[in-house]
């Protein structure tokens, strides 16, 4: 039998807690693990389960081998290479089951931070475990926590990974590394599901008022920061991640066919490789529903056009019942086209697509440039969309899943590769007839072209109807009346082609289109500049980063332009 195709991307599942947990408790900590993963796969049966775990003694073993008994892949996210990190593992069957667990894992060592002392040194190796917590936080879905509930003893334990998921602060960090968007925004990545549990020391029982085994949903929600159920937003985001999940499946042939590839069809690292083929995919599906919203506009507004001429027809010309049929046929064609547009929620998912794909293409040429590291400063889908609608939260979530291998080992190469620098400003950035330079100046003059066509329009149309009035105020009386109604049927049907096209200019946003891809001219051709007269890598790499920066706040404003404006018939 055939195995199934698995999708894309999958709903993953953290794990911090701590490593001396009670052996007496560790029969029910694994049935609430096992609980936690059974409920997950019955409620989105669509998104596969992926675990993430460092593999120490303690909480991630424990969660590790749940896991792997289900069959659930697990990604080994060590804090060191593997040699320093077994250090830590005294006993000879610990290390045997470190390296038991870790055959069976993708393994993933993650680079160390900047700034931090040798791994050998306590405030090192401290660093490094926090940095391995952190990132496990940061790319989840569900961040399991087996933790007593106390406060933390020492830097980067459970109690300060569990701060720092809900808070989006990390205790001991720098706090003038705090943007404004960390603490002004929701925070949507802040889910924690909590195992109480105690530990083998003195006074190691759970925190007053939970016992080992207690479970509960933590978030960052002033109101309700305690559940016992799954909060209802994070179950719109995973219904989301499902529906996108179930597409990428649906349309798997044709995207693999017709998908469009941001790395030449070349090999490269497979962490990047697998961030292009989700963006390709995203960005089939993108265009996939933007002709059919198109289509549907266009529709919409040539029927509006011709209900209208129906109205002045039948109200100032020749008011026959069939006029009337044929109106509110018009409208019921309208109506119907509409209802399956909103049936399949064309417009959603166009504008949720394009925005990921875009997304996903900052994050292909980052990681080709060596960007995403941990190391490096923020990860792509923490400043993307990230003061929105929390509707939006999936695409970051997706970003998340995508990144997990490219954003511990950006390019694939430590340290990144200088070829890799060049291919993001060759192929990202472009020239003026390639790259995204020459995409919006296409996209500019191509929307500049629609903007005049519509002015032009209105201007015929009110020049013609001032005519109309001129010539019918000096010969009126003289003219034969056919001549007379049909005068006033061409004002009124020019008219109504240009209230119409100027409707459809602004459904489609072609003024400020306009704006928005000429400032984006600039953004690109200034950084290509920039970029040229660079001295090293290190700084190309800063302004590939705030190149990124200014593409993901447009795409940001670009997907709340048009939010506004959905298609409707009713306003026709």
């Amino acid at each position: 039998m055939s195995e199934q195709p698995r999708p894309p991307i999958s709903l993953a599942i953290g794990v911090t807690g701590h490593r001396d947990l009670v052996d007496v408790e560790l029969p029910v900590l694994r049935a609430r693990i096992a609980e936690l993963l059974d409920y997950m796969a019955r409620e989105f049966p669509g998104l596969p389960l992926q675990g993430l775990s460092s593999l120490a003694e303690g909480a991630d073993r424990l969660f590790a081998e749940v896991a792997l008994e289900r069959g659930i892949p697990l990604v080994a996210v060590l804090p060191m290479p593997v040699a320093e990190y077994e250090q830590d593992f005294t006993a000879a069957a610990s290390r045997a089951k470190f390296h038991e667990l870790l055959g069976q894992s993708e393994v993933m060592e993650l680079a160390a931070p900047k700034g931090l002392p040798p791994a050998g040194t306590e405030t090192g190796r401290q660093g490094r475990y926090a940095a391995a917590g952190v990132f496990i936080a940061s790319h989840c879905q569900v961040l399991v926590a087996l933790w007593d509930g106390k406060p933390p003893i020492h830097r980067g334990g459970t109690a300060d990974i569990v701060s720092y998921r809900i808070t989006g602060y990390l205790p001991g960090s720098d706090p003038e590394g705090i943007g404004p968007e960390d603490l002004l925004a929701d925070n949507e990545n802040d889910l924690v599901y909590h195992i109480a549990c105690s530990r083998a020391q003195p006074d190691g029982s759970p925190v007053a008022g939970r016992v080992p085994g207690e479970v509960g949903w933590l978030t960052d929600d002033p109101y309700e920061p305690r559940t016992s159920d799954l909060p209802l937003h994070y179950r719109n985001i995973f219904n989301h991640m499902q529906s996108f999940a179930g597409e990428c499946l649906q349309h798997r042939t044709a995207i693999a066919q017709h998908g469009r590839s941001l790395l030449e069809n070349r090999p490269f690292p497979p962490a990047v490789e697998h961030v292009d083929q989700l963006f390709a995919t995203a960005d089939w599906l993108a265009n996939i529903y933007q002709k059919r919203v198109s289509r549907s506009l266009r529709t919409l507004y040539t029927l509006g056009f011709f209900m209208g001429l129906a109205f002045v027809l039948y109200s100032d010309l020749y008011p026959a019942r069939w006029v009337l049929w044929a109106f509110l046929a018009l409208f019921a064609t309208g109506v119907y086209l509409h209802r399956q547009a909103e049936r399949g929620a064309w417009h959603r998912r166009y504008l949720d697509y394009r925005a990921l794909a875009e997304g996903l293409r900052v994050q292909v040429y980052w990681s080709m440039a060596g960007l995403s590291s941990p190391g490096g400063g923020r990860f792509a889908h923490d400043v993307f969309l990230q003061k929105q609608d929390v509707e939006l939260s999936w695409i970051r979530h997706v970003m998340r899943n995508a990144a997990i291998t490219s954003d511990a080992d950006p390019a694939g190469v430590r340290p990144p590769s200088p070829d890799g620098v060049e291919f993001a400003i060759r192929e990202w950035v472009g020239r003026p007839d390639s790259g995204q330079i020459g995409y919006y100046a296409n996209r500019a003059l191509q929307r500049s072209r629609r903007n005049v066509l519509t002015e032009r329009v209105g201007r015929i149309a009110l020049c013609t109807g001032i005519g109309v009035a001129g010539v019918l105020a000096v010969i009126a009386a003289r003219l034969p009346e056919i001549w007379h109604d049909i005068l006033l049927f061409s004002v009124g049907a020019l008219t109504l082609s240009a209230a119409v096209r100027e409707a459809y200019a602004f459904r489609t946003a072609d003024k400020e289109l306009v704006k928005q891809y000429r400032f984006m001219h600039r953004i690109f051709s200034n950084a290509r500049r920039r970029l040229d007269t660079a001295s090293n890598d290190a700084e190309r790499r800063g302004i590939l980063r705030a190149l990124g920066d200014a593409a993901l706040d447009e795409h940001t404003e670009w997907i709340l332009m048009h939010r506004e404006r959905p298609p409707e018939h009713g306003k026709l």
